[in-house]
């Protein structure tokens, strides 16, 4: 894809203003990509990465075996809203807001008075399911 853009660029004479930061983003995110896929290897290799797994990561991520999917998302989700307020109860307490908005959202269904705007219906929606 990134040929193919460069391609276009190189015939239709992008603007500058345009052409340098997306070159510049793609050259970093290859950079980024070899980097990590390299560290990555390495832990794979040495045994790391089952250790990390098992230790401070085994609650962030899913065993089949030992969790059911809706307890696990439930769970991961409070540990998020408890990481996102720094507090437990200040947690708690956002994702229910966080909630009751989706709800009001959802059972008062709109019209955008922009047709480019979503309707609330949408807008719960794409809030609810990222």
């Amino acid at each position: 894809m990134a040929c193919t853009l460069l391609s276009e660029f190189g015939q239709r004479g992008a603007e500058p203003d345009l052409s340098v930061p997306w070159i510049a983003t793609e050259l970093v995110s290859l950079g980024l990509l070899l980097y990590f896929s390299n560290h990555i290897s390495q832990q794979v290799s040495s045994g790391r990465a089952d250790a990390i797994a098992d230790s401070y990561l085994r609650g962030s991520i899913f065993h089949s075996a030992q969790d059911h999917v809706v307890s696990f998302v439930f769970k991961t989700t409070i540990r998020l809203f408890h990481y996102f307020f720094s507090q437990e109860v200040v947690g708690i307490v956002g994702l229910l807001l966080f909630v009751y908005a989706i709800v009001i959202l959802w059972r008062s269904p709109s019209q955008p008075a922009v047709p480019s705007q979503p309707a609330s219906r949408q807008l719960a929606f794409l809030l609810a399911f990222p």
